[in-house]
């Protein structure tokens, strides 16, 4: 009997294992889920996400998505996530100079501004200048940065998105797909 208990376990691992390796036939697979990836957490910011909330809302197992991040970025999905909000605010400053460092960060998920000092100082080798005094940002500063990194992601990920969503077979993506509630519905209904 535990035999036969371990013959099944074992059938629903390789099951598993081959659902999730059909994904991964080609570099190009792991380079769209990514993608894809990216531009659902891009878009659900300042709200952070578990491995497990993108995979469900996506479809695909943790397992595989973690396998993706290690196969493109060479690292956790947490540290590649945590580099591409750097990045986005990297971009969204660059974009328009005259936003608040403070306030983009603080719409890409970075509650605490040094720490984001020293992450953005790592990942890009610069420092973010501090335009505003060092109090928290304003509201309209806030509502400024989140506008910017709403362009800011359209106009970079989006696109990557919905080319990888073609290589996936999946189609477009439609905007409310990569809403926080869409993702946090996909994973009720996966549980």
């Amino acid at each position: 009997m535990a035999y036969e208990e371990a013959q099944d376990m074992a059938e629903t691992t390789d099951a598993r294992a081959t659902g999730s390796a059909s994904l991964f036939n080609a570099s190009l697979s792991a380079k769209a889920l990514v993608a894809v990836v990216e531009h659902h957490v891009a878009a659900a910011l300042p709200r952070r996400m578990t491995d497990g909330m993108i995979a469900s809302g996506l479809g695909v197992s943790p397992e595989a998505l973690r396998a993706a991040f290690a196969r493109v970025h060479g690292e956790p999905t947490y540290r590649a996530l945590l580099k591409l909000r750097v990045r986005l605010v990297d971009l969204t400053l660059r974009a328009d100079p005259d936003l608040s460092p403070r306030a983009v960060a603080q719409v890409c998920g970075f509650g605490y501004f040094g720490r984001f000092h020293q992450l953005y100082r790592r990942d890009t080798g610069r420092s973010p200048e501090l335009r505003v005094d060092r109090a928290s940002a304003d509201d309209l500063a806030v509502r400024k940065a989140r506008e910017a990194v709403a362009a800011t992601v359209e106009r970079v990920l989006k696109p990557e998105a919905e080319q990888s969503a073609a290589v996936l077979g999946r189609g477009p993506v439609p905007p409310e797909a990569h809403s926080v509630e869409a993702i946090e519905t996909g994973r009720e209904a996966g549980s």
